[in-house]
């Protein structure tokens, strides 16, 4: 087809050919094809651009998620995906982006790890996060095994712990079910029931 008109908007070139399609050129990929107007695109050619046109748009919505926040390969397909783009593109943007260092499993999962056991997570559940976010269950034993401290969860459930006993205390409710209820809260929190136990024993120690 023959170019009939090209015009600079914005960031991006668009192309219109002489049956009145067109086509929006990110301004990156134009000067990588650079035509102008008269010059003839054959079939092969513009397929070609439309292909590189996608790549481009792929990469650039994955590196805006990517600057928000670290994610796992599959979090940011799945964003790719609800985009509408073509799945075989975005696995080959997201192969890049991993051999680019820019898309790392391991790496987020051990920013995950730590981000949750500020916010006193317990260990179950960040296990149970980690693999709603697609990322790999040997990965995530990995993990676990190499940054587990069960004194940090301790003290995450112990800060727990009392804030809840406070609280039911207020509500005049038997000792015995203030216990039952605690434990039912950090168990709902991810905690295991050797940290609970642990934890509660403490607490009552502490009293």
């Amino acid at each position: 087809m023959i170019v009939s008109n090209v015009k600079k908007i914005r960031s991006n070139v668009e192309v219109t050919f002489e049956n009145e399609d067109f086509v929006l050129v990110p301004y990156e990929i134009y000067l990588k094809n650079f035509f102008s107007k008269g010059d003839f695109l054959t079939n092969e050619k513009i397929d070609k651009l439309k292909n590189q046109i996608e790549i481009y748009k792929i990469t650039q919505s994955s590196l805006r998620y990517l600057s928000g926040r670290n994610h796992s390969k599959y979090e940011l397909k799945i964003k790719l995906q609800k985009k509408q783009y073509n799945i075989e593109k975005i696995n080959e943007v997201l192969s890049k982006l991993e051999n680019q260092n820019f898309l790392n499993d391991e790496e987020f999962a051990k920013n995950f790890y730590k981000n949750q056991l500020r916010k006193k997570r317990g260990v179950l559940k960040i296990k149970a996060d980690l693999y709603k976010k697609g990322v790999n269950r040997n990965l995530i034993e990995k993990i676990i095994r190499e940054n587990i401290n069960t004194e940090d969860f301790i003290e995450s459930a112990k800060i727990l712990a009392n804030k809840k006993i406070n609280m039911l205390k207020k509500r005049d409710i038997p000792e015995v079910k203030i216990k039952q209820k605690v434990f039912q809260f950090l168990a709902s929190r991810g905690f295991t029931s050797e940290v609970i136990n642990k934890t509660l024993k403490i607490v009552e120690m502490e009293d």
